[in-house]
């Protein structure tokens, strides 16, 4: 009975061995068609266009000085009201197994309204093996055909924007927000879903805030601003302002703030004290090292952040969103208050903010 026990236990550990090993459903790269882009154009009608990116399998070596970077990659466009559909519409297209765990960014054109934004992010979420470090955009539906770059000096192409979200020094403010942190903050009381805004021709330097429903707020690059220096994402930023007719350039900028948040009833009292420190890089000559000077482009630099941050929460106001977060850190504080029925997430709630914004500027080099 004991060689019985002994054979029943090795044949066991054998049948773990094998449906442990992680090879029984194996698929080569050459059987797998690899996303690497995913960008859906929404219409009125509730319609969606979904445009899935490839890299061009016949790129090689050989052929990368022949082949411009617009041909690095290949697309397979399909209509489909979800995300399971788009992908079974796509699949039919491939002659190679549709694979998502390559994906590197989701864009989704601005119009696309807060509703059908959660419905994406979530149905993406349930969508058994996919990337949830997938970078995520909002840009003009017009645009999304045109913002596909990929590197010529690279075999296997590499996605503009999954480079720019994933390169820190790239970011003056960083922006990046991958899908995994929209979807958490799709699902959590208090705060409104931000995405890098695209713009039409290119540029990176706007937020869209999606609200309870509708479209989203396209904040301007001051608000944008405002925005990130209230909430810690300033990494490298350069000023530009003028004094006394002078130009003066600060670059370098960085810091971080100290929130308090409190709420009686009526708007949420926001009290923030954010320093901030840079870089005094170009000014009239001759006066870069005056300590009177040094002081006066402390201020002017620290008010000009002030304005930002005021522009910033004026426009949260005007439009019922908080980005910032105000709402989920009073929240976090007093779950209670999160239980209470009110008919409203708390991220529309509006917000009475008091700013202190502080500025040290240093001067290294060379001085006169």
């Amino acid at each position: 009975m004991r060689w019985r026990a002994r054979l029943a236990a090795v044949a066991g550990l054998l049948l773990s061995l094998v449906l442990l090993a992680g090879c029984w459903d194996q698929m080569g790269i050459s059987d797998r068609a690899a996303a690497l882009m995913v960008s859906v154009a929404w219409h009125p009608s509730g319609r969606l266009s979904w445009t899935f990116f490839f890299p061009n399998p016949t790129v090689t070596v050989n052929s990368q000085s022949q082949i411009k970077s617009t041909r690095q990659l290949y697309t397979v466009s399909v209509a489909a009201d979800s995300w399971a559909g788009a992908e079974r519409a796509a699949q039919r297209l491939l002659d190679r197994h549709l694979y998502l765990g390559q994906l590197k960014v989701l864009l989704w054109s601005s119009d696309m309204p807060a509703e059908a934004v959660a419905t994406l992010v979530d149905a993406y979420n349930r969508q058994g093996i996919t990337s949830k470090v997938a970078y995520v955009a909002a840009a003009p539906a017009r645009a999304l055909p045109h913002l596909l770059q990929a590197s010529p000096q690279e075999v296997v192409p590499r996605l503009k924007w999954e480079h720019v979200f994933s390169c820190g020094p790239c970011e003056a403010i960083r922006l990046s927000q991958p899908l995994w942190h929209v979807w958490v903050d799709v699902h959590t009381p208090g705060m409104s879903p931000v995405v890098p805004y695209i713009a039409a021709s290119g540029a990176l330097s706007q937020i869209a805030v999606y609200g309870r429903r509708g479209p989203p707020v396209i904040f301007t690059p001051q608000q944008t601003l405002g925005w990130a220096v209230l909430t810690d994402r300033v990494t490298r930023e350069v000023l530009s302002l003028t004094r006394g007719g002078a130009r003066y350039t600060v670059t370098g900028v960085r810091g971080h703030g100290a929130t308090r948040v409190a709420w009686t009833g009526g708007p949420i009292q926001v009290d923030v004290h954010v320093a901030m420190s840079g870089v005094l890089a170009q000014a009239p000559y001759g006066t870069a090292g005056r300590p009177r000077e040094v002081r006066a482009i402390e201020t002017a630099t620290a008010r000009l952040l002030l304005a930002d941050c005021q522009a910033a929460v004026r426009r949260a106001n005007a439009e019922h969103v908080d980005p910032f977060g105000y709402a989920r850190t009073l929240l976090f504080e007093h779950p209670q208050w999160a239980r209470a029925p009110r008919g409203s997430d708390w991220s529309d709630v509006a917000l009475r903010a008091g700013f202190a914004v502080s500025f040290n500027l240093t001067t290294p080099g060379v001085t006169s």
